[in-house]
């Protein structure tokens, strides 16, 4: 997505591609030649990680005023905890003329289609911040928190349309942050729910229900459609329908699962600051009742709701790293999960009713109220309710509930025995994970505590059922930096195991390397060769308790080979060998001589149709040389 952006140049590094130097001795060459870069790795306060030259760190005392001196405008960085308030003063030191730089607060995750989803807000003329705080609302899972930095306060309205003139690096910076839902509390164990976890089925929308939930949420959210109305509704990407109206509002609507975010780029993520001075400001209660009482009077409440918390959206500014900062709230959220009700038998052969919670990107509701409405002249009449509401999104999925105990559960895998085995192997944790905290490289992590409950994906993914997950509350420890500046880093964050093998990726392992250690020229061979995945764990040498296919009994795998990432990439091969002869159109961008190369591995579950389970990857880089023609000469 980012390389279709009409009119605009990008190039696409990745893994072993991403140097240091690139954002560090060479950035005037590579990230300072640009308008915006995005990244997605591991970082934390102090910086982020590459995986080649010179030290595989970018940290902040090492870029102070270099970037944006070239060209260089916004930076986004899908990383944990960079922009943490402790580091962003310091962040802010790196800017010189750059515009913005937007990050994460706590942890995040590295979520499928996250940075497509941001590409398409921000080609569809959302500013910066919106498309940030937007995207991050409809993809990371509850409890994480984006953050923001810009040099001036004039940059929360710039956008890849509206591009503002540089400022001076004077010291002082603005922040905005938000939190991106709320996590639901829940202490569920498998015995409650008699060691089985029970299937509610999710099937699409049909035509007639779409149309009828597009008209509800239109009428909800007073978007005129048709003839005499001022809206239109048109398909953005295949299954998203998009309505406008005059006014620039926007209501987004995913036509399988009725899943809808209203938006207006006025009021949704605005500054309010200067009318915080008025005394009448609504409180978080204030707030509570005006989104009960809107999403009641509209219908759009549904029955398994139950609500969860008011959070501060907070505005501030500090002047430099070590000085007070000032900061006000300019919004409210208010959050509310979603439990499903069962009927159970519990492993001591008791009947009763449980509460399941669910997870997931797709299982909030949120409604953003305006916290200055009151001094608003609409709040005094009639249409208080909606006057106050500036944004929404919600929509989960319908189910259809268990129906026969005996026929509609899938088995949960034993805590002890197999979930902690895959939380513990940085192999496995991801591909075994819904979502998990980006960290493999730790030098230890230790689970605290979990619980069992549902996982709903976001919108855009085919999902015909609620997924069984172990919640799993985890601390992260390990030491980030390098030479004299190493950083302690602990994380606390959660990781979603699924419950039962049939909805994990399948295994992706490069059984087989090539030697790593070759430089390749013009004409070589490439041979490597895949795990079976249709193998058990134990059987492929994990742990013995591992007695299981990634993917379940029935999966059926394919396995297909790229010169580079999948989406952009060169297919070079099928089937679980590689066996490729490198080409003169195969060398890619050099860097100090050398052309690394990354081959990917693609492992496909052809008997699924989730479009976020059914596969998985795994790289490897080699350097390659390229050739080097020398005129001929003659003695002549």
């Amino acid at each position: 997505r980012w390389c279709n952006f009409s009119g605009h140049d990008c190039y696409i590094y990745g893994n072993s591609a991403v140097w240091e130097d690139d954002f560090v001795d060479n950035n005037n060459s590579y990230i300072d030649q640009n308008d915006i870069f995005f990244y997605e790795g591991h970082g934390w306060p102090g910086g982020f990680t590459v995986r080649a030259p010179d030290d595989e760190y970018v940290q902040h005392g090492e870029v102070q005023g270099d970037w944006g001196d070239v060209d260089l405008e916004w930076g986004f960085l899908l990383s944990c905890s960079v922009i943490a308030d402790s580091s962003r003063g310091s962040w802010h030191g790196a800017m010189d003329r750059m515009h913005g730089i937007a990050g994460f607060r706590n942890t995040a995750y590295d979520v499928n289609g996250f940075g497509s989803k941001l590409a398409t807000y921000i080609v569809f003329g959302y500013t910066y911040k919106d498309a940030w705080f937007k995207t991050c609302d409809t993809k990371q899972p509850s409890g994480v928190q984006a953050q923001i930095i810009v040099e001036d306060s004039k940059f929360w309205n710039e956008s890849a349309y509206n591009q503002l003139s540089d400022v001076s690096h004077d010291g002082t910076y603005w922040y905005w942050w938000k939190s991106c839902g709320a996590e639901a509390p829940s202490s569920l164990t498998p015995a409650q729910l008699g060691d089985v976890f029970p299937i509610f089925q999710t099937p699409p929308l049909s035509a007639s229900e779409q149309v009828t939930v597009e008209n509800n949420l239109a009428a909800a959210f007073a978007f005129g459609l048709g003839r005499d109305g001022n809206a239109i509704s048109t398909e953005i990407i295949t299954g998203t329908k998009l309505i406008t109206d005059t006014q620039g509002r926007q209501l987004e609507i995913d036509a399988d699962t009725g899943l809808f975010y209203y938006y207006d780029p006025a009021r949704t993520f605005t500054d309010t600051t200067e009318s915080l001075q008025a005394q009448a400001i609504l409180t978080p209660a204030d707030a509570k009742d005006i989104a009960d009482a809107f999403l009641r009077e509209k219908g759009i409440l549904p029955t398994d709701a139950v609500f969860n918390t008011v959070d501060d959206v907070v505005i501030g500014s500090a002047g430099g790293a070590d000085a007070a900062a000032v900061e006000a709230v300019t919004g409210y959220q208010v959050i509310y999960n979603r439990y499903l009700t069962a009927d159970v038998v519990n492993a001591a052969g008791v009947a009763q009713t449980v509460q399941i919670a669910v997870d997931g990107p797709g299982s909030k509701i949120k409604v953003y109220v305006d916290p200055t409405a009151a001094n608003n002249p609409q709040v005094a009449n009639a249409n208080q309710v909606d006057a106050a509401v500036v944004g929404a999104m919600g929509g989960w999925r319908p189910t259809q509930a268990p129906v026969g105990r005996a026929v509609d559960t899938v088995p949960l895998l034993d805590y002890q025995t197999q979930i902690l085995k895959l939380f513990e192997s940085n192999d496995l944790e991801p591909l075994a994970s819904y979502e998990s905290v980006p960290f493999t490289g730790a030098d230890a992590k230790t689970a605290i505590s979990y619980t069992v409950t549902g996982w709903e994906e976001s919108s855009g993914e085919d999902q015909n059922m609620i997924y069984p997950s172990f919640r799993i509350s985890a601390v992260y420890t390990d030491t980030d930096g390098a030479g004299t500046v190493q950083d302690p880093v602990v994380f606390t964050g959660s990781t979603w195991i699924a419950g039962n093998p049939q909805f994990m990726r399948p295994l992706a392992k490069v059984a087989t390397l090539p030697d790593l250690d070759k430089r390749y020229v013009l004409g070589d061979t490439i041979a490597a060769t895949a795990a079976d995945a249709s193998k058990t764990l134990a059987e492929l040498g994990y742990d013995a308790a591992l007695n299981f296919v990634m993917g379940g009994p029935n999966a059926l795998f394919s396995y297909e080979w790229y010169l580079g990432d999948v989406e952009t990439g060169t297919k070079i091969g099928d089937g679980a060998t590689l066996d490729y002869q490198l080409a003169i159109s195969d060398f890619g961008p050099v860097k100090d001589g050398v052309a690394p190369l990354i081959i990917t591995l693609k492992v496909t579950n052809t008997a699924t149709d989730s479009t976020s389970l059914n596969h998985s990857i795994s790289s490897f880089k080699i350097n390659a040389v390229p050739s080097v023609y020398l005129p001929g000469l003659s003695s002549e």
